[in-house]
């Protein structure tokens, strides 16, 4: 999706200085609430999307985390206006 600091995409140490999207968990789980909720860490030259709650800030930039018939609301610092996120496909 193109969501990188290369791009232009704002990565912090934290989720409050980085840019972050939530999925909220009613899409997946049955009566579920709250949020699962990844930021754009970035420290000395690293630079990954990771899960708030995962202590191991394991990498997920491969992962197809963006589903069909699931809602993400994405927050970005900078603001991102003109960001168009790429067709997965050639029409």
């Amino acid at each position: 999706r193109h969501m990188s600091v290369s791009n232009g995409f704002t990565g912090g140490r934290s989720s409050t200085a980085a840019d972050r999207f939530q999925f909220w968990n009613g899409d997946t789980t049955s009566r579920a609430e709250g949020y699962e909720t990844h930021f754009l860490y970035s420290n000395g030259g690293v630079s990954k999307w990771v899960k708030i709650t995962d202590p191991t800030a394991t990498r997920e930039d491969d992962l197809k985390l963006f589903r069909a018939m699931r809602g993400v609301i994405i927050t970005s610092i900078a603001g991102k206006a003109n960001h168009i996120n790429p067709m997965p496909w050639t029409p």
